[in-house]
């Protein structure tokens, strides 16, 4: 009747139902661009069963007539095994995933999923279209590793717009679009939000990550006469995590001002067989290679001295890649 039938993605069953898109359409339909975009055939729209579809209302607010053809289908990203085998949208030439990437809830493999679903959606149609949108954004996501853009994206900023392919992958168009700014919104942002918190930039748009703020750890100081010096730093035990694909070197030690903590850094180089590592082998635990007697002293790094806030950063990115990878449950 319109032509695309488009494709409206959300990660879980829980993000689709209708009470949580029931306000999906809100601002479209106070503006009136629905009767725009119809040329007046249509006044507004209906969620059910799994559709969108334009519906026209009398002066009532009763219905009076339904599209025939929905304008977009619903699904989420762990479902797409039912479209295999009972759907088929040959207008389906293009994809919205909102709220893609979403810290809240555990990565399920959704990049592998929605490569699945458009197999299914597109077929062998050349081009379609994915969307995919966020309002919070993690420079670490496990998205950018699947897609083999997280090189690209930790380097851009607000504003910043490109094409990242690498090997000949498939093209993948990235934006970090600006929010923005006038008097009204410069007014209550200074009115609730003017504080010196990274994490309050998804917020206020003033920045390009939503940032927490975690402590950095010093390995040298200066001294009464001025000169740098290393700190007194004991070590006593090494291990590691592997995460999207980073390395991070985690060092249980004594520190001169810190005491017994843990400093954690990215790690460039593989690390040794024999050496601890950290892997997330699926949502429901993580697993390690060589872990042997080492239990109870993890156990200290791992809880005691993070509960204690006792663990300690090289940066800020450092932090952020240990914290997507102690989330990604």
């Amino acid at each position: 009747e319109f032509g695309t039938v488009a494709e409206y993605v959300r990660l879980t069953k829980e993000m689709i139902k209708p009470k949580k898109l029931s306000e999906l359409f809100s601002v479209i339909r106070q503006f009136g661009y629905i009767e725009i975009i119809t040329e007046n055939k249509w006044n507004d729209v209906m969620y059910f069963g799994g559709f969108w579809r334009y519906i026209l209302r009398d002066e009532n607010g009763n219905i009076t007539e339904k599209s025939n053809k929905p304008f977009m289908h619903v699904y989420d990203l762990n479902s797409t095994n039912d479209l295999k085998s009972a759907y088929n949208n040959p207008d389906g030439d293009i994809i919205i995933v909102d709220e893609f990437i979403d810290n809240q809830t555990p990565y399920n493999d959704f990049f592998f999923y929605l490569c699945d679903s458009m197999s299914t959606i597109f077929r062998k149609r050349l081009g379609c279209k994915v969307f995919l949108l966020a309002n919070t954004i993690d420079s670490r996501s496990v998205w950018f590793t699947e897609q083999g853009i997280m090189s690209d994206v930790s380097r851009m900023k607000i504003g910043d717009r490109k094409i990242c392919q690498r090997d000949n992958m498939t093209p993948v168009y990235f934006e970090i679009v600006a929010n923005s700014h006038n008097s009204a919104k410069s007014k209550f942002i200074d009115s609730y939000f003017n504080f010196k918190n990274p994490k309050l930039n998804s917020i206020t748009g003033t920045d390009t990550w939503s940032y927490s703020q975690f402590p950095i750890f010093e390995r040298s100081c200066v001294d009464a006469d001025g000169m740098r010096r290393r700190y007194n730093i004991n070590t006593h035990l090494t291990f590691y995590v592997l995460h999207n694909g980073f390395y991070l070197q985690c060092q249980l030690v004594t520190h001169e001002v810190y005491g017994v903590c843990v400093l954690c850094r990215t790690w460039n180089v593989e690390p040794h067989h024999d050496d601890i590592i950290l892997v997330r082998g699926t949502p429901e635990k993580v697993w390690l290679h060589n872990f042997k007697e080492y239990k109870i002293i993890f156990k200290k790094c791992f809880c005691e001295l993070w509960d204690s806030s006792k663990w300690y950063f090289r940066d800020n990115s450092t932090a952020m890649t240990f914290m997507s990878f102690v989330n990604d449950k």
